[in-house]
């Protein structure tokens, strides 16, 4: 199982890079992403330190026809 969207606490997020670790190893994860907003500090943070599968991403805010949205990116290779 992967999450590929989650946030910490370098956003809106309620729980530090290596808790977020922890509780995907708990939980069973086999591959995650830490995708705060508009920001890559935590997810370049857990690459480094994640010892499952991780791809580096982030969770763009971009205009769209004059909306504001939401676009997760992602970059496997870090």
């Amino acid at each position: 199982m992967i999450d590929l969207h989650m946030h910490s606490v370098y956003s809106d997020g309620s729980y530090a890079v290596e808790q977020i670790i922890n509780e995907a190893k708990k939980k069973g994860l086999t591959q995650i992403a830490i995708t705060d907003h508009n920001i890559l500090t935590g997810s370049i943070l857990a690459k480094d330190i994640c010892d499952i599968d991780y791809v580096v991403g982030t969770e763009l805010s971009v205009g769209y026809f004059g909306n504001e949205v939401h676009l997760l990116a992602y970059f496997p290779n870090g």
